[in-house]
């Protein structure tokens, strides 16, 4: 069977979740044996950088809404590794690791480490240095293209979307 020659696609978002699906197989598959995917893995270790922290402004550190968040929640706190309690506030909801999140998180992060270290190994150093930017940059911009006054400026210009 002859082999067609891959195309880069059209859509900046379509290669970003093909790259995304493929980098995160690489984590999940390393952390398997600890019953944890690389979403679960995020969500552990954002609230150990940010304990007690509401679900909004979880989610905003996440950069993913409020429902997904919650949805990725559930597994967690099923397993007993996080908290949901009443916040600040009766409608405002916050977050915490328990003792057997933390314990877990702190037997994750080496795998999660390793795993990050193929990938750099695998891409090498400058490259990765180079990915990051561009990806902190990607995301930053991306954040503008929500905002309206923006949109409308940037529609404005043509080719620039």
């Amino acid at each position: 069977m002859e082999q067609k020659k891959r195309q880069t696609p059209a859509c900046t978002g379509a290669l970003m979740r093909r790259t995304m699906r493929r980098l995160s197989q690489h984590y999940d598959e390393a952390l398997r044996p600890l019953n944890l995917k690389l979403t679960q893995y995020s969500v552990l270790a954002n609230l150990a950088a940010y304990p007690d922290s509401s679900i909004t402004d979880l989610a905003d550190v996440l950069e993913m809404d409020r429902t997904t968040l919650t949805r990725n929640l559930g597994p967690l706190q099923r397993r007993g590794l996080v908290q949901i309690r009443t916040g600040s506030s009766p409608r405002n909801r916050a977050v915490a690791l328990t003792p057997q999140g933390v314990d877990l998180l702190r037997t994750a992060k080496p795998v999660w480490r390793a795993a990050e270290e193929g990938i750099r190994a695998q891409l090498g150093g400058d490259d990765v240095a180079h990915l990051h930017d561009l990806l902190q940059r990607v995301l930053e911009d991306a954040k503008a293209l929500d905002r309206p006054e923006t949109v409308s400026t940037v529609r404005g210009k043509g080719d620039v979307l």
